[in-house]
């Protein structure tokens, strides 16, 4: 508990300064995101060693990647106020059955419209100019990412209300995990079956 207080595991916001209810809110995320960072860097580097067409693929398709990231994140934000205020009035041992339902539903539904969003946006996007051979590895990379959307919208949300709950701690252990087996996965899989199978990594991380 000593540990927990001390490192910013544990918030109490009637007792805490401003400033310091505000560090133990960043850092984690800080960690999470360097963490994450981390894995493409990994993807990026063992596709740059093997192909100049692959890496050109991932770098077309990272604004769509980070777009349904970005998403998730903004509306697992959402999430993350409602389970605070929640948690805040004493109500989250009787309301947590429902609100997580809610909150995995919304999820599924967001990311599957979002899916979609992104398969209509990607040919306009990326215009005629792009060859097709490139523009084809680049649909067949997306491909799980698309597929994965909701469940990748729903890992945020997770994230979120355990940030809502002030379990930072608890986040930053699932992406401590999630981290290494998008890197080992992404490595087996495109290493065995090419660009097409390398977001599969991110999206088998997730669950």
């Amino acid at each position: 508990q000593a540990f927990m207080n001390r490192y910013g595991f544990c918030l109490d916001i009637k007792k805490d300064s401003i400033y310091k209810i505000i560090w133990q809110l960043s850092y984690p995320l800080i960690i999470l995101t360097f963490i994450q960072k981390i894995a493409g860097i990994f993807e990026g580097t063992i596709v740059s060693l093997n192909s100049t067409t692959d890496l050109a693929v991932l770098s077309l398709c990272s604004p769509f990647i980070s777009l349904i990231t970005i998403v998730g994140y903004g509306i697992g934000i959402g999430f993350s106020a409602t389970v605070g205020k929640i948690a805040g009035e004493g109500e989250w041992p009787r309301r947590s059955e429902s609100v997580t339902k809610c909150m995995l539903v919304v999820q599924l539904i967001l990311g599957s419209l979002f899916a979609l969003f992104i398969f209509v946006l990607m040919p306009i996007a990326l215009g005629k100019d792009v060859p097709n051979e490139i523009l084809r590895n680049s649909r067949t990379y997306m491909f799980p990412y698309l597929i994965g959307s909701p469940l990748i919208f729903m890992y945020s949300s997770i994230m979120a209300a355990l940030r809502g709950m002030g379990l930072m701690r608890s986040g930053i252990i699932i992406t401590v995990i999630a981290a290494p087996v998008q890197i080992f996965i992404s490595y087996v899989m495109y290493s065995n079956f090419g660009i097409g199978a390398l977001g599969l990594g991110m999206v088998i991380s997730r669950i």
